[in-house]
């Protein structure tokens, strides 16, 4: 969900958002809300991030659960980490209180 609400707002204002990242000076001239754009790509910077480490922590996590598990659990431990790393990557929208 997080990321369809980042994808949308990157497309949506792609043409200003570059406008500011190359001439601040010159979108604000233009007419732009330079500092309101800014502060967006800002927090979409953030988001992405957050959403990055999150993504590959759970991975690492599942990997190296799944190499480090001794070998006598067998097949029963596969469904338990991919429930896990589910539920891992589902809290993401909880942690950031989106709907």
């Amino acid at each position: 969900m997080a990321l369809g609400i980042l994808f949308i707002e990157l497309m949506r204002g792609y043409k200003e958002l570059l406008f500011i990242t190359f001439d601040p000076e010159m979108a604000r001239v233009s007419g732009l809300p330079a500092e309101r754009l800014h502060l967006l790509l800002l927090s979409l910077m953030a988001l992405t991030i957050a959403l990055s480490i999150m993504v590959v922590t759970a991975t690492i996590v599942f990997f190296l659960s799944a190499f480090l598990s001794p070998r006598k659990r067998g097949l029963h431990f596969y469904p338990r980490a991919i429930h896990g790393c589910c539920r891992r990557l589902a809290s993401v929208g909880e942690r950031l209180r989106l709907p």
